[in-house]
């Protein structure tokens, strides 16, 4: 039987693996296109391969939406939703007495710094999860709106497949806007993370330092570059043919 505990950073644990796996994929496919359509060396190197390259490409995008679609979807076993209700309804987990015993325990000398520690721990409030809450529904409502139907009638079944129909669904879509929800995303991790490690008061707009094993956007970005490079620059004679542009 898991304790509260246990069962939040559980559940905390799930919502980074999938808010990092999400962003592993939309930016290694946004830097692809972005690298190519300014690098004629590495688009060359790209069509060489195309076959392999368009499938890698569809597979970034299929599990990117699938992806977010597990995060937003309340019906899921893991989701957004279940980790701050735990947090939410659970207050004990983020009081000083709680905190100050699971820093003892990952702390040998925690005694000799723990009374000044906690005298800046914030215990969170009610109205505290009620704007987490009210940050999260709107980005749902984004979701909800423009891209679960991409995700129920594109990758998860096949509802629909006529090009028309295909661009009247992804119409109203950008990419920019993706990335504001997994930046968003990436932020109501870090703010839990924070809350529950460090007694810090859930700020959406407060920039932490970055959190131990929190990958983000750039990591993605400079390794997917740096493959490319290496791709292009040993580059051999193939067919000649195009990648699709977005």
């Amino acid at each position: 039987m898991m304790t509260i505990e246990e069962k939040f950073q559980d559940e905390l644990e799930v919502f980074r693996c999938e808010v990092e796996g999400n962003i592993h994929l939309l930016y290694s496919y946004l830097t692809i296109h972005s690298i190519a359509s300014r690098d004629k060396t590495v688009l060359d190197s790209l069509n060489k391969t195309p076959l392999f390259w368009n499938t890698c490409l569809y597979s970034l995008q299929c599990s990117f939406i699938i992806g977010l679609a597990r995060i937003f979807d309340q019906n899921s076993n893991h989701n957004l939703d279940r980790v701050i209700k735990l947090a939410q309804d659970n207050p004990i987990l983020f009081n000083k007495d709680s905190l100050a015993e699971r820093k003892r325990k990952a702390s040998d000398n925690a005694d000799e710094w723990l009374d000044e520690f906690s005298k800046n721990v914030y215990e969170p409030t009610p109205d505290d999860f009620r704007r987490l809450r009210k940050s999260v529904n709107k980005y749902r409502g984004i979701y909800n709106e423009k891209y679960r139907g991409i995700r129920h009638s594109i990758y998860a079944h096949k509802l629909v497949s006529k090009r028309s129909e295909v661009e009247s669904l992804c119409a109203n879509t950008n990419y920019s806007e993706l990335q504001s929800i997994s930046i968003f995303l990436n932020k109501i991790y870090r703010v839990l993370w924070e809350l529950y490690h460090n007694g810090r008061k859930p700020d959406l707009n407060n920039h932490y330092e970055k959190c131990q094993n929190l990958a983000n956007q750039e990591d993605i970005v400079r390794e997917t570059k740096s493959f490319l490079n290496m791709l292009s620059s040993q580059s051999i004679a193939s067919p000649d043919a195009a990648l699709p542009r977005r």
